[in-house]
């Protein structure tokens, strides 16, 4: 059962005192969580959850499906406006632009050109992008795994042709199935240490 919005207030508020940067907690609002059916604040709690259990977080808020987003827009549309551009009210409009003939040379960009001598690391998440399978935080223990069986196909092919490294936290795949990418405790905290890999939602 959820916390109620009392509970939740005062765990919030000691948060912004303590971890101002923490949006879940900066952008949680009693009145608008009272305010929820029972159902919706079960779902909203689950949302927000890691970032009451985590102080440290920079968002603290995850959608667990993709109507989360719509449904709780009160909440996320500030959480979100303000992680990606500074923007609470979310009055800025995104404009998609794939045009790249205007960036670098002939459409590629050198880096080191701009004065990044070493190589960039880049996170791909593309657990919010296969409709078979929910959003991260809803998912069950064999849905990562069954998740992670699909994509091994192709982060070999990426993996082949870019280089890189596949880490996996999985604690396995299945009986008799090898798992190649697994990483243990320490390598885990060490990633999470250098914000590579998620801390545990």
């Amino acid at each position: 059962m959820a916390p109620t919005g009392e509970e939740l207030e005062k765990q919030a508020a000691a948060l912004r005192e303590s971890n101002p940067g923490n949006r879940a907690a900066k952008y949680f609002d009693q009145a608008y969580y009272d305010g929820l059916s029972d159902e919706d604040k079960e779902t909203f709690y689950k949302c927000i959850k890691t970032g009451f259990d985590n102080a440290d977080s920079g968002m603290g808020c995850y959608a667990m499906t993709p109507t989360d987003y719509t449904t709780f827009a009160p909440f996320f549309a500030k959480a979100i406006g303000d992680y990606h551009k500074g923007d609470p009210a979310c009055a800025e409009k995104h404009e998609n632009d794939w045009d790249i003939s205007g960036v670098g040379e002939g459409g590629v960009l050198d880096l080191q050109k701009l004065g990044l001598a070493e190589e960039l690391s880049m996170r791909v998440r593309v657990g919010r992008n296969l409709a078979s399978f929910p959003l991260p935080g809803a998912m069950t223990k064999e849905d990562r795994i069954k998740f992670e069986v699909t994509m091994t196909g192709s982060f070999d092919a990426l993996k082949e042709k870019f280089g890189g490294t596949v880490y996996s936290y999985s604690p396995d795949l299945g009986e008799g199935v090898e798992h190649p990418n697994k990483i243990d405790e320490e390598k885990y905290n060490e990633l999470v240490a250098a914000h590579v890999m998620f801390k545990d939602m």
